[in-house]
């Protein structure tokens, strides 16, 4: 046994072992899956951390996140394993491909491929939803997709966070099953979930009239004795993040809503920014459902939006979810000068 976990060390480690025999290697891997039965990786360091492994020899795959997935990726492993189980959600955030359209077209071209198997129209959770015969179709009324299996109880969010997603993106098929937090768990904000007011002229996608509301809100939050631990600050777009940054230091969690992909927070906060000379930023931000949803789904006790009402509330999606964020104010005494918690 010590001298099979020495071995599969230096395999995972990167070392090359010559002259070994498969059987070797085999039982060298049995006896690290006796003592760790569950091992983690990500795909792209699969075929360095696996690659001493043939054909179905993992017993079981899990993949999580596999929305997020594109299906070559996910190649390598599933050739290595028996079974798979892929977990994700199609209607969150899709797979980021960086070939561009153009080239994937003139390869489908040159290889005859259908383009229903593109990756930038499909996932590993597309493609594994495709092949299970036991599922429904789900999704927006007018945009339904065939799903496996699908885990429609929802149980982590209160609402109106729960319904906002259910309007958007789960046609009211998602049922709420969130039990009433212990009173320890109870969030201290005293400011409901809502839209938070901020209107004025965008330097790039950034709008400063929003960084003078979010400064207020935190101070207010601070003043409720609510945690910057238990605060993530998302945003839509990259130009936003990095001015989130500067502003919040590196202790407050902030990035982009693909960032928040897979986790949670009891608070979350929404800036939505967006380049107000031009409607290209703001109508890409909610062309889809999946932005939306994901950044609702993050929040356990409160979301708050902060943007120009007036401008989101005649866009795709964002009226579909006012009546769900009613419109909140701070108090003139709540938006005095207090220091941002870090």
């Amino acid at each position: 046994m010590r001298s099979n976990l020495f071995l599969i060390n230096g395999l995972l480690t990167g070392s090359r072992f010559q002259g070994l025999s498969h059987d070797a290697i085999r039982s060298a891997w049995a006896s690290l899956f006796m003592v760790v039965p569950v091992l983690s990786s990500t795909f792209a360091s699969f075929a360095r951390s696996f690659g001493s492994l043939g054909a179905s020899e993992i017993g079981w795959l899990l993949v999580d996140e596999a929305g997020q997935a594109p299906p070559q990726a996910a190649v390598g492993a599933l050739w290595r394993s028996r079974r798979a189980l892929l977990v994700g959600a199609p209607l969150q955030l899709k797979p980021i491909v960086t070939v561009s359209d153009a080239v994937l077209e003139h390869m489908r071209t040159r290889y005859r491929v259908d383009t229903h198997w593109l990756p930038n129209r499909q996932s590993a959770q597309t493609l594994a939803d495709e092949a299970t015969p036991w599922g429904r179709m789900a999704g927006p009324a007018d945009n339904k997709t065939w799903v496996g299996l699908p885990l429609v109880v929802h149980r982590r969010c209160d609402k109106p966070m729960h319904e906002l997603a259910n309007r958007i993106a789960y046609d009211g098929a998602m049922v709420y099953g969130t039990l009433a937090p212990r009173p320890d768990k109870e969030t201290r904000a005293s400011l409901l979930t809502g839209w938070i007011h901020a209107s004025g002229t965008s330097e790039g996608n950034w709008v400063p009239a929003e960084r003078q509301a979010l400064k207020a809100l935190l101070a207010l939050l601070h003043e409720n004795g609510v945690e910057a631990k238990d605060i993530s600050v998302i945003t839509p777009f990259k130009a936003v993040q990095q001015n989130l940054k500067r502003m919040l230091g590196s202790k407050m969690v902030s990035g982009t809503i693909h960032t928040m992909q897979g986790k949670e927070a009891p608070v979350v906060i929404m800036v939505l920014g967006g380049n107000t000379t031009g409607s290209g930023a703001r109508d890409w931000a909610v062309s889809e459902p999946n932005l939306l949803n994901v950044a609702a789904t993050r929040t356990k006790r409160r979301v708050y939006v902060i943007g120009d009402r007036n401008d989101w509330k005649n866009r795709a999606l964002s009226c579909d979810v006012m009546d769900l964020l009613p419109l909140r104010t701070i108090s003139a005494r709540e938006q005095k000068q207090m220091p941002i918690p870090h």
